[in-house]
């Protein structure tokens, strides 16, 4: 995971909790990093196991890594991402505000229903080819509320 205390280290306690297992005693828990640098600790063999998120879970399916546990599948959910604006701000421009959480909502909502158009704009953002974005779209769409 990225970080002792980060949402995936509580996320992966909770897991082994649930199966009757501490993180810290029955598991050594690594601060290793963040995104594929994780893959490839795992990949070199500096760990036995790691967090993985997209697209280096991909990475891992394809060079034949057995899944454990996915975080999708179980109850709890990490919520990531959140709008902060200033007192400053929604004092002195409330509308502008409403406009963007507005706007905010919007592409959310065209992102969770519009499969071939947010696949098209994602592979352009990741920069990864159209069949491993459709792969981690369709990994992400059933955690989108």
């Amino acid at each position: 995971m990225s970080g002792i205390g980060s949402g995936p280290d509580s996320l992966l306690r909770e897991i082994l909790k649930k199966h009757g297992m501490d993180g810290g005693r029955d598991v050594v828990v690594l601060p290793v990093g963040s995104g594929t640098g994780r893959y490839f600790a795992l990949q070199a063999g500096s760990v036995d196991a790691a967090m993985l998120s997209v697209p280096a879970n991909l990475l891992a399916q394809d060079a034949g890594l057995r899944e454990l546990v996915s975080f999708l599948n179980e109850e709890w959910i990490e919520l990531q991402g959140t709008v902060n604006v200033t007192e400053q701000l929604m004092a002195s421009d409330p509308a502008l505000v409403e406009k963007f959480v507005r706007a905010t909502l919007k592409g959310f909502i065209q992102f969770r229903d519009l499969r071939s158009q947010t696949i098209a704009v994602l592979t352009r953002f990741l920069k990864t080819k159209e069949e491993t974005t459709a792969r981690i779209y369709d990994l992400m769409r059933p955690s989108l509320t």
